[in-house]
């Protein structure tokens, strides 16, 4: 659950149903993405600021771990290669 103002992340009602498992949070100015226990990514908030992930939800399986910048997200899977 999320709350606030939707421009920074604050609505996650998009993703709702698909926010159970979540192993690890990560966040930045506007958005959030959150790995859960298959290695999938859910992502929302700001598009502007990585909140939108749908152009690479394909590849965002086997995730091990999430960086990020103010605006930005990077994503590193099992095989050591990186999704941005």
């Amino acid at each position: 659950m999320t709350w606030r103002d939707s421009n920074w992340g604050g609505d996650s009602s998009a993703v709702s149903d698909d926010l159970e498992n979540i192993t690890r949070l990560y966040s930045n100015e506007a958005a959030f993405a959150a790995v859960k226990s298959d290695g999938t990514v859910v992502a929302w908030g700001n598009d502007s600021f990585g909140g939108d992930s749908s152009g690479v939800s394909a590849e965002l399986i086997n995730i091990n771990e999430i960086f990020s910048t103010q605006i930005a997200f990077a994503a590193l899977k099992d095989d050591k290669t990186v999704v941005t």
